[in-house]
């Protein structure tokens, strides 16, 4: 597991310098890390995927300044692990949907928790894009690891 967190912190640094230039519109980049906790919550246990979501979500918000990960990100971890369970989850296009449906979990779940603090909800077509940038990266990572184990 300290592998897998390592490698999550590298994911990390790696979409906060570089990636992050890349791919963003406006103030909305892609997020790695919800392809990343998906990836974990699919092939670890719930009590591991949820560490390892939480630690992860913290050291993005250290990164960020704001604190929408740490809530975020475990949340996305919980809803996988519990539709892990109610699906067989082995093909491709089951994995997409997970994908498309967990980056978009992600984003309500950012705006609920911005609508609590600040009294804003934004709704923007950027977040289009976000959903196509996720479901991309998940494809790329799908191409060279059809396992998906990291």
């Amino acid at each position: 597991m300290k592998k897998v967190t390592i490698f999550g912190i590298l994911i990390l640094i790696f979409q906060s310098t570089i990636l992050g230039k890349v791919f963003s519109i406006g103030e909305l980049t892609a997020d790695f890390m919800v392809i990343y906790i998906l990836l974990i919550s699919l092939n670890f246990s719930f009590k591991d995927s949820i560490k390892t979501s939480f630690f992860l979500g913290i050291l993005q918000d250290i990164f960020s300044l704001n604190f929408m990960n740490s809530l975020s990100k475990p949340l996305l971890s919980l809803t996988t692990n519990k539709l892990k369970n109610y699906f067989f989850v082995s093909t491709f296009w089951i994995k997409s949907t997970l994908v498309i449906f967990i980056s978009f979990l992600d984003l309500v779940a950012k705006n609920v928790i911005l609508l609590l603090t600040k009294g804003v909800f934004e709704i923007s077509i950027e977040y289009i894009f976000y959903l196509f940038i996720n479901f991309l990266i998940f494809y790329l990572v799908y191409l060279t690891n059809e396992d998906f184990k990291i």
